[in-house]
């Protein structure tokens, strides 16, 4: 009998161990939540096709991301309309053909070449070879309170029929190696490849599309990233 009641005992305190456990963990969860940077909920009051935020370190890029469900040219078409607070914002927008969770093979986001370098207009200073050295990080915040880091890969100029009909290449390996592959060939006009990062089929990529400068309607420069690290806030 007292074996018994000493296990029942033993059952309890290890129970109670393990419910003290869940609780702190369910607090420290709550606590790094708290300090995630970006306010979705906010966001989404205003406008419901926020999904995102992108951020460059150390640039102007510090932009919701914006997804209309079913026309990809609404926020080209009216800017107006990403508002957030009553202000007009600077926004990023992707295509309905990728998954607003940045898990396709290939994440394409566009924004505007602003002549202030506001928008994606920045992005031009990859063409340096030193700004493209010391500017290596993408940070991108989900609305499910996700951090994901990116390293910058590649950057260079490529024809706009190209980017427009760049499929996500989801569940095809060879097809997105064999992108990849081109990409490595050092072909690209503009071009500037971090050749100590490996990126392979089985990884995420984001790329980065904005206007070409001198009035080059038919092509695009992009910054190409890959998904090195993913943290749940």
């Amino acid at each position: 009998e007292m074996k018994r009641q000493e296990e029942e005992e033993a059952q309890r305190a290890q129970k109670a161990a393990e419910e003290e456990a869940a609780r702190q963990a369910a607090l420290e969860k709550e606590k790094k939540r708290k300090s995630f940077p970006i306010d979705f909920e906010g966001l989404r009051e205003q406008n419901e096709d926020i999904f995102a935020w992108i951020t460059i370190p150390d640039t102007v890029i510090d932009y919701p991301l914006l997804c209309h469900p079913s026309d990809d040219t609404y926020y080209l078409n009216h800017p107006e309309r990403s508002l957030v607070k009553g202000i007009h914002i600077d926004s990023v927008e992707m295509k309905s053909i990728n998954s607003l969770d940045m898990r396709d093979s290939n994440t394409i986001l566009y924004g505007h070449n602003q002549r202030d370098q506001s928008m994606f207009g920045s992005l031009h200073q990859y063409e340096d070879q030193a700004y493209f050295d010391t500017h290596p990080t993408i940070l991108i915040y989900t609305k499910d309170y996700k951090l994901l880091t990116y390293t910058v890969f590649n950057c260079g100029q490529i024809d706009d029929s190209h980017i427009l009909g760049e499929p996500s290449m989801n569940g095809d390996t060879a097809l997105f190696q064999s992108y990849l592959d081109n990409i490595k060939s050092g072909t690209m006009p503009k071009q500037h490849l971090r050749k100590d990062v490996q990126v392979t089929s089985a990884d995420k990529i984001i790329t980065l599309s904005t206007c070409e400068n001198g009035g080059q309607n038919d092509r695009r420069f992009i910054v190409q990233a890959v998904l090195t690290s993913s943290e749940d806030y």
